[in-house]
């Protein structure tokens, strides 16, 4: 299964926000470590999550290191110039979450992994939040 992972997912894997990051850390640790499913990342997204990482109070290396593993772990879909062109006319509520469906669209992945479902409503693409997918895949 190719799941294209929103920012927010791999971010609540990291941090203790809620009950949210359980899910997450699920996913990221055992689903996509394992290879049980194959996780995208957009390449934008790589430096949004280092950047991200800093209000953590994440020394230099930790979030070099961290990204060194996400490079390892996940495939890394580059966003090319008429994406973020054809994004701007998708119907969402955030253009950053646009430019996810459309790449996803464009990868042919299976589905999305959010937490924020209502920004991907208009979605050509199946979305599912952490728990669901953990749920789907049997992995509680």
């Amino acid at each position: 299964m190719k799941v294209l992972f929103d920012s927010n997912v791999i971010i609540d894997a990291l941090s203790e926000r809620d009950d949210a990051n359980k899910y997450s850390s699920i996913l990221f640790l055992e689903a996509v470590d394992s290879r049980i499913i194959q996780g995208y990342l957009l390449s934008k997204q790589i430096t949004d999550i280092y950047y991200v990482l800093r209000k953590y109070k994440l020394d230099e290396e930790i979030r070099k290191d961290f990204v060194n593993l996400l490079l390892k772990t996940f495939k890394v879909i580059d966003t090319k110039p008429d994406d973020l062109l054809k994004s701007l006319f998708i119907s969402g509520t955030d253009y950053e979450d646009d430019i996810i469906m459309y790449a996803a669209l464009n990868s042919k992945v299976d589905c999305i992994v959010t937490n924020d479902i209502k920004d991907f409503k208009n979605s050509k693409v199946k979305v599912l939040t952490p728990e669901e997918l953990v749920n789907k895949l049997d992995l509680v």
